[in-house]
């Protein structure tokens, strides 16, 4: 196999692992914690959309449906970061209507978010109000580092 090959091989295995690992370890659950009682919610729908730029970057979109059974008032999201990864840029948004950025630990209002920056992770918080319906939100970043890019050489 060529080296270019190599190179371009690595890229997509390494760009398959981000993609897997941001699915599977990103957890979300309700921010509101109270008494055991018969809420519940589900993802009827989660798309991640992931696209690698040439600098070695990678833009990530994911929509993630809820199904809320009960009320709600707020979810979030753990990043794990591996590999010199940075997350930057991170948006919340609902039905196109950007949520807005708040100071880390701002919770309970419907409509903002914070961005908690950890060595190895990235914890996102957002706030709404849902009851008994289904609400899409889109979560969107930029992963710096999420490929490594080699000169090819003669």
């Amino acid at each position: 196999m060529k080296k270019d090959q190599s190179s371009s091989l690595v890229m997509i295995y390494r760009l398959i692992a981000i993609v897997l690992i941001i699915t599977a370890v990103i957890i979300l659950v309700p921010a509101s914690a109270g008494a055991q009682d018969s809420r519940s919610f589900y993802f009827p729908s989660v798309i991640i959309e992931a696209e690698i730029n040439p600098d070695g970057s990678m833009r990530v979109v994911e929509e993630r449906t809820f199904r809320f059974s009960g009320t709600y008032r707020g979810a979030w999201s753990y990043i794990y970061l591996k590999h010199n990864a940075i997350i930057r840029d991170v948006l919340v948004s609902e039905n196109g209507e950007p949520y807005q950025e708040m100071p880390v630990g701002t919770i309970d209002i419907p409509g903002i978010f914070y961005v908690e920056y950890k060595p190895d992770q990235v914890y996102i918080d957002w706030s709404y109000s849902a009851s008994n319906e289904d609400r899409t939100f889109t979560i969107s970043y930029m992963v710096d580092n999420a490929v490594q890019i080699h000169q090819d050489v003669a």
